[in-house]
């Protein structure tokens, strides 16, 4: 009798367990990431909210925003794929900041690779083929996001073709110091 007691009760946490589980998942917003453009160097990303309700986003000045886009790179000519993330950063200015993005509106993001923030590999450069991006908007798990009401989750766009680069757009990206343009300062958030 003990042990029945013992596996009904095992049986009903299960059961409750998988319900708060699913209640959690009910709330998670409905994001929606597409890749408007993807030209090489410049990718515009739309993150729609297709929620009812209003959802807060991390601004990407600060670092609980900055890294939450990266891109993922496949060539036809190699089904390695290929990641593009920000490149770390030290902060002179930090805290986490948000904006209200209201019910089925829209956030515009746009990666520039040329402007010095993004880590693109070198040996994606080198490699020819048709080339699909994918854009992934990840929120990390900490304890700012549950705070202030920040969704936690990964969102990610179907794959678009994407221009593979020229000779001087490799050159720009292998010898950055040959390259006229300065990247964009990152703006400090003001408390």
């Amino acid at each position: 009798m003990n042990l029945l007691f013992r596996l009904s009760l095992l049986i009903g946490v299960t059961a409750c367990c998988a319900a708060s589980d699913q209640a959690a998942l009910s709330i998670t917003p409905r994001l929606k990431v597409e890749i408007l453009t993807a030209n090489w160097g410049d990718v515009t990303v739309h993150v729609t909210n297709e929620s009812s309700t209003d959802v807060v986003l991390w601004e990407d000045w600060n670092s609980w925003g900055f890294y939450n886009f990266q891109f993922e790179v496949i060539s036809s000519s190699s089904l390695t794929p290929f990641a593009i993330r920000r490149k770390e950063t030290g902060w002179t200015g930090n805290f986490p900041s948000f904006k209200k993005l209201e019910a089925h509106a829209v956030k515009e993001f746009r990666a520039d690779f040329a402007n010095g923030q993004w880590d693109v590999p070198a040996s994606l450069l080198t490699i020819g083929g048709k080339w699909k991006v994918s854009a992934i908007y990840l929120i990390r798990e900490t304890g700012e996001a549950k705070k202030y009401g920040v969704p936690i989750g990964i969102w990610m766009s179907s794959a678009v073709e994407m221009p593979s680069p020229d000779a001087s757009a490799v050159e720009a990206f292998i010898h950055p110091q040959s390259v006229t343009s300065k990247p964009k300062k990152r703006k400090t958030g003001k408390k």
